[in-house]
């Protein structure tokens, strides 16, 4: 039989609180999150950042970037600069052939922990003809 650690008298007192009514925080008791409502359910702000986890880390598959340090090839890594939401991340990035700074690539693969693997990617000048620089 599971009994309360409070006392007897604090049980009580919190027993007759309504819900919205401000609750007594009683020593050893749990306080409420911050951000929390009175009664009890999370705020809306907290509750769409929780729902939103997911949508906050983006997917970097897709992205076009640009080699900031060259790659070398293989297993040796240089690094991409991928810009997403206005803001610069840099990623260890992985080719099969060479490509040197500068070069544009799309990101083809994440592997996890900041590292994508990418292939080149030719940019379109602006008056649009490909090929003509």
């Amino acid at each position: 039989m599971l009994r309360s650690s409070l006392p007897r008298a604090a049980t009580v007192a919190a027993a007759s609180i309504r819900p919205g009514e401000d609750r007594p925080i009683l020593p050893g008791a749990a306080r409420p999150r911050r951000g929390s409502t009175a009664a009890g359910g999370a705020c809306p702000a907290v509750a769409a950042e929780a729902h939103n986890a997911a949508v906050a880390r983006q997917t970097v598959v897709g992205k076009v970037g640009t080699v900031s340090i060259g790659i070398r090839g293989g297993d040796l890594p240089g690094e991409v600069r991928l810009v997403m939401e206005g803001i610069a991340h840099y990623y260890l990035g992985y080719a099969a052939a060479a490509l040197p700074a500068g070069t544009e690539v799309l990101v083809i693969n994440n592997r996890g922990a900041r590292q994508v693997d990418v292939e080149p990617w030719p940019t379109v000048p602006p008056d649009g003809t490909p090929g003509a620089s």
